[in-house]
């Protein structure tokens, strides 16, 4: 049974200079960075700018972070700052070029409002920091079930946590629940 690695323990090694440590850092990550500029209605391209520019800055950042745990909050806080400034940007640089009218066509045409995006984007990072603190076993259990870009079964899940495969789903159940509470 293989445990996951916890967050502080990976930056460190990363801190240290271990490259197979931040192949997995990002790795794990990379499916929350990413989602975040999709959600704010950047394009893949623009959400591949911001993945690779938060990362270029946690880079930068590894040995002032605070609290290392947190990881996760600090990249989605960066991702979420970045597609914001990216989304900004093009708004202006849109109404610089195009009349109002194709503007508002433009938008109503694309789906979800702006600000639709943005209050979504924000009820994501309330999940995230309301997973961030939960019990370690609760994360753990959650991150892998609805985070984890390898997307293990049940039972990959059972042997890296160290719970029984028939435990899983009430566990779930009872991690979903505090972190309801925890949302409310």
């Amino acid at each position: 049974m293989k445990e996951e690695t916890s967050a502080a323990d990976l930056v460190a090694r990363c801190v240290s200079g271990d490259h197979r440590a931040w192949k997995e850092l990002v790795e794990r990550h990379r499916r929350l960075v990413y989602s975040v500029p999709m959600k704010l209605g950047l394009t893949p391209d623009e959400a591949a700018e911001v993945f690779q520019d938060v990362f270029e800055s946690l880079l930068r950042n590894l040995e002032k972070l605070q609290d290392r745990d947190r990881v996760a909050s600090w990249l989605y806080t960066a991702a979420r700052r970045l597609s914001i400034r990216r989304v900004s940007s093009r708004r202006r640089r849109d109404r610089l070029e195009k009349p109002a009218e194709q503007e508002l066509a433009r938008t109503a045409s694309k789906g979800p409002s702006i600000v639709e995006r943005m209050v979504r984007a924000e009820l994501h990072g309330r999940v995230i920091k309301s997973l961030e603190a939960l019990s370690k076993r609760c994360r753990d259990l959650l991150w892998a079930l609805f985070f984890d870009p390898a997307e293990p079964d049940y039972d990959t899940i059972s042997s890296r946590l160290g719970i029984a495969r028939g435990s899983i789903g009430p566990t779930r159940a009872r991690c979903l629940k505090k972190l309801r509470q925890s949302l409310e």
